[in-house]
């Protein structure tokens, strides 16, 4: 569905809105939802339904409003997630010129604030274009009945951050709004701006009771189309009866009171009204952020920019926090929106390309990098994080000069020797793998990791005697490496001297008691030697596995 708010908002009246209704998935056979729904957002004057071939009383009701008009669409009985997004992503576009907002949901989803209008106004004064709402699961016993009032009979609901979906934003400032399936997630291209309110509540009304769910479910099921199969869209349909009920009763212990009409404290006038200094708040997400506290760091920073949006500094604390609390999308965005307003911080770049590397972006993240270079030549992280990338990324040449650039403009950067050494050993460029081992031994820095490189190099290139001397020279340079006594241990149980590796796999145990790997590698040492308990004390799987193997 789609709302569109018309230019200009006189705060003495409520204004027309030109709405329109997008029907996804769950907006068809809609009639237990649909005259809250309607009621919810009577304040519109346009309501666009795209109908999946309804066949119970919806259409009725839709009918029954002077606002609705109905857009049929085939999809030959059968949910077809593909249609359904290209729908979402096209068709609001119609408002553009037209409309100060648009908002995408489905029949099931209530944006709500206790003054809506006036925080559209708000949202418009700084200079916003896209609503970040909070989501929540809304939780019920029974489905409601047509005169209930919806926000009363369900006051409970679950925090879900999946359910943060952008869903009203700015037609004219916003060129793709890129939903992906479901629109949990999208990439908007245009003037983006986000606006986050932690008042505002965008309200998923799908846990209306158990039976209500396992009906939803099951007639989803039987719509399933060839092109979801294929892709793997609504495999929650396919959830037994039982682990609906342990969902719910999670719901149930998780779900909190909302309040929903009482939540706001100040009044509606004031809702533009702008705090002058955020120190306060900044100092506390600093804190909570020292303290690993996320949440309290989260809702600091999006306190701030709640109010002002261009808040650079703010932008990337968030950034932080979110990342660490798994939202890296959301991180993503607010660096996005940093880069918008100071675009030559070569810091913001660098994050953006940690974050797009890890969300497999590959494009993203190397001009990420690339940009972060571009301001600033010296910057020996950005070129081992752009190195990496491009290793990632299947351009290994490319990565090689990154890497070396970066031990160039600092000699002492470990993880720039190894990474490149590892590299070439898999690239099998053993000869350039062994001189950047020699590299950084000269350098000085980490000798027990260089010279554990080097005698695995050395091992590849069937210098077994010379690879053994450069592992014991790295454990007496760090007797507590866990890696470099497996390494060590290995070789000499490959090389036919199984009596002396056991030693050190002991001692390698020791340090870590809990490690598989290591008693497997120790369990074979023994068998080979005759020491069939002992071995099957630390893997008796593996011991008879070997036993009916011979």
């Amino acid at each position: 569905m789609f709302f569109c708010l018309k230019q200009g908002i006189d705060f003495n009246r409520l204004l027309p809105l030109i709405v329109k209704i997008h029907l996804y998935t769950l907006c068809w056979n809609e009639e237990v939802i649909l005259p809250h729904f309607l009621k919810h957002y009577d304040f519109v004057d346009r309501i666009v339904v795209y109908d999946n071939q309804s066949d119970d009383e919806s259409l009725q009701i839709l009918k029954s409003s002077a606002k609705v008009e109905v857009r049929s669409f085939d999809t030959g009985g059968k949910h077809h997630t593909g249609k359904l997004d290209k729908i979402r992503n096209q068709a609001w576009k119609e408002s553009k010129g037209q409309a100060d907002f648009v908002i995408v949901c489905d029949i099931d989803e209530f944006l709500y604030h206790p003054h809506f209008l006036y925080l559209l106004e708000a949202m418009k004064a700084c200079g916003a274009t896209v609503m970040k709402p909070q989501g929540y699961e809304m939780l019920g016993e029974q489905p409601p009945e047509s005169g209930d009032d919806i926000f009363e009979l369900y006051s409970k609901g679950m925090r879900t951050y999946s359910f943060d979906k952008c869903v009203l934003f700015d037609p004219d400032a916003i060129e793709e709004i890129n939903y992906q399936p479901g629109s949990h997630t999208c990439e908007p291209a245009g003037e983006v701006v986000l606006f986050r309110r932690p008042e505002l509540t965008l309200l998923h009304f799908r846990h209306l009771g158990v039976s209500y769910v396992r009906h939803r479910y099951e007639a989803s099921v039987a719509r399933r189309s060839d092109f979801n199969l294929k892709h793997h869209f609504g495999t929650h349909y396919l959830e037994s009866e039982e682990d609906t009920q342990r969902r719910f009763e999670k719901m149930r212990q998780n779900a909190v009171e909302l309040t929903i009409d009482k939540r706001l404290k100040h009044e509606k006038g004031n809702l533009q009204a702008r705090p002058n200094q955020f120190d306060e708040q900044l100092e506390s997400a600093t804190a909570a952020s020292a303290n690993q506290d996320w949440a309290t760091a989260v809702a600091e920073l999006e306190y701030i920019l709640s109010y002002d949006p261009g808040h650079v500094e703010a932008l990337k604390k968030l950034s932080v926090a979110l990342s660490n609390v798994d939202r890296k999308m959301d991180a993503g965005y607010a660096l996005k929106q940093a880069l918008a307003l100071d675009s030559e911080r070569p810091d913001l770049w660098f994050s953006l390309g940690e974050i797009a590397t890890e969300l497999g972006s590959e494009k993203v993240s190397i001009h990420s990098y690339q940009e972060a270079i571009r301001l600033d030549q010296n910057f020996p992280l950005a070129h081992l994080k752009l190195a990496d990338a491009l290793q990632l990324f299947g351009q290994p040449m490319k990565a090689g000069q990154h890497y070396r650039k970066a031990i160039q403009l600092k000699p002492t950067m470990s993880d720039a020797y190894r990474r490149f050494g590892q590299m070439l050993c898999r690239l099998k460029q053993y000869q350039g793998a062994v001189r950047v081992y020699e590299a950084w031994l000269q350098a000085g820095e980490d000798k027990a990791s260089a010279l554990n490189g080097m005698g695995l190099v050395l091992k590849a290139l069937g210098r077994t005697e010379e690879a053994l001397e450069k592992m014991k020279q790295a454990l007496d340079c760090d007797p507590s490496s866990v890696a470099v006594l497996n390494n060590l241990a290995t070789m000499l149980h490959l090389t036919g001297r199984a009596e002396e590796s056991v030693g050190y796999f002991r001692q390698a145990l020791k340090l870590e008691p809990a490690n598989a790997m290591l008693k497997t590698n120790l369990a074979n040492a023994l068998f080979e030697l005759g020491r069939v308990d002992e071995a099957s004390a630390l893997n008796p799987s593996l011991v008879d596995g070997k036993k009916g193997a011979e």
